[in-house]
């Protein structure tokens, strides 16, 4: 309850919605968090973002039968999704490189570099 007081007043404050969301019992419950953050005033925060798809694309990843990292293809729709969304709302601040290189780094990762 302290956490959404202290947002409410300071939204912008994009580490105290980490550390809300690392507090969070379940990964669904991390990304509604995250969800409520770029939903206010934050939604143009660049840190914020890159927390944000960084997490969803770490819920997105299973285990493959070798033990590996695997993605089902509509999971790596959905991470497109959300780094598009990220973009749409930062991409041409200067600061944005960081989400730049998450998803140019994602692509190369799921085969779409070209």
């Amino acid at each position: 309850a302290i956490y959404i007081r202290f947002l409410s007043e300071f939204p912008l404050c994009w580490g105290y919605w980490k550390r809300l969301a690392e507090l969070q019992p379940s990964a669904s419950g991390q990304i509604a968090v995250y969800e409520r953050a770029v939903a206010g005033p934050a939604s143009a925060c660049i840190d914020l973002w890159v927390q944000f798809c960084d997490v969803f694309v770490a819920v997105s990843r299973g285990p493959d039968l070798r033990g590996e990292d695997a993605m089902a293809d509509d999971k790596v729709e959905a991470c497109r999704g959300q780094f598009e969304r990220a973009l749409n709302a930062c991409a041409w601040d200067w600061r944005a490189g960081a989400i730049w290189e998450r998803y140019l780094d994602f692509e190369e990762a799921h085969g779409e570099v070209v």
